[in-house]
Formats: structure tokens, sequence, C-alpha cells
């Protein structure tokens, strides 16, 4: 009969409540972010309370502040979710094609259909820039970081903004101007399309897309 030594039994049954710890804590942490989708899409952030969180997450006030430390922590976490697809689809406009003044048009749109498919996420965000001072330092930063970024991948006009020179700042403030200006088109027609009207999100998706090929030389 094979020996199987008690320290050995010990150390397998730690290592499988560990996996299933592991993966409880992910079960419970996805369902507080799905909990807070549904709440944030119905209830403006600043309405929006721990208690309403941990109702539709259906957990208890203990187990939230064991994964999140605030309502802002989960929001900011949730704004980090949409990071990574914001900053690639920048990162498209290195491509010589996508310049050109129909494949603006069309990385607008995507841009666009992006804003409507993260739906209530964009509104969150313009909320937080409004309502928590940390959160406008965060976005301000990653705004930075995002121009320095594509000026680092040598896309015309961010390039620019690269140096610590009078014109080079002018120029970073233009890169912001303009980004902050697309950011509310694209939430202008995701999310306010029954409120302009298709006429004047047209043209205001036009006149971002001739914004954004004037800066970048189109």
């Amino acid at each position: 009969m094979t020996h199987i030594s008690s320290t050995r039994v010990r150390k397998e049954r730690a290592k499988g409540r560990s996996a299933y710890q592991v993966n409880l804590r992910q079960q419970t942490r996805a369902a507080i972010l799905s909990g807070a989708a549904r709440v944030f899409s119905q209830t403006p952030y600043v309405h929006a309370t721990i208690d309403d969180l941990i109702r539709a997450a259906n957990i208890s006030r203990a187990t939230f502040y064991q994964h999140f430390e605030s309502k802002l922590a989960l929001a900011i976490e949730i704004y980090d979710g949409i990071g990574p697809n914001w900053r690639s689809h920048y990162e498209k406009l290195c491509d010589p094609q996508v310049r050109r003044p129909e494949g603006l048009r069309l990385w607008l749109d995507q841009l666009v259909h992006m804003y409507t498919v993260h739906g209530y996420i964009s509104g969150l965000v313009l909320q937080l820039e409004l309502y928590e001072p940390s959160f406008r330092e965060r976005l301000h930063a990653d705004r930075a970081g995002l121009i320095h970024h594509l000026g680092a991948l040598k896309v015309p006009g961010f390039v620019e903004t690269l140096g610590d020179n009078p014109e080079a700042r002018l120029q970073f403030a233009r890169a912001t101007l303009l980004m902050r200006t697309i950011a509310q088109v694209c939430t202008d027609a995701s999310a306010y399309l029954d409120v302009l009207g298709p006429e004047l999100t047209e043209l205001e998706l036009r006149a971002a897309t001739e914004n954004l090929a004037a800066f970048i030389k189109c």
C-alpha cells in the first residue's frame, strides 16, 4: 500500500482551497462589476449609494469593501476596463490609410460605435470628471499620456507636442482640446442622438473629422 504523507495531503488540500478561494473572489468581483453596470446605467453616479451597489451584486457591505475601498474605486476600475480599447483605437492613426479623409471618418464612426457598445460608461466618465476632482486629474494624465504616446509613434500633429518649448506646449493644448471635442461628439452621437437629431449629429461628426484632419495635416 502506497504511503502518502500527512504533510503532502495538507499541502494538496491547501492548494485546492486556495484555487477555490481565488475563483470565488473572481466571481464576487465580477458580480460587483455586473451589478454596478446596472446601477450606474439607471442612477446618476452622484446619487448611487453603496447600498444600491451591494443589493445589485447580492453581497454584504463587508464583502464589497474587501474588493473596493469606495464607490469611486469601483467606478475607476470600470473606466480602466475600457482604457486599452481607447488607446489602441487612437494608435490606428499611425496608419497613413487611416489618416486619409475617408479613413478618418470611418475611424470616428468606429469610435462612436465603441462609445455605443460601452453604453453607460461614457456617461459615467463624464459624471466622474464633474464630481470627482481626483478623477479629473487621472483623466487629464491619461489624455496627456496618450498625446505624448502618439507623438512618440510619429503621428503627424501629435509629434509636434513633444518638447518643452512654447510651440510644443501650444500644440499640446490643441491636441487636448481636440481629444475633448472628439469625446463630446462621440458621446453626443452615441447617447444624445434623440435629443440633437440626426442632422446636427451628422454635422458634428463632419466637423470633428475636419478638425482631426487639419490637426494631423491631411
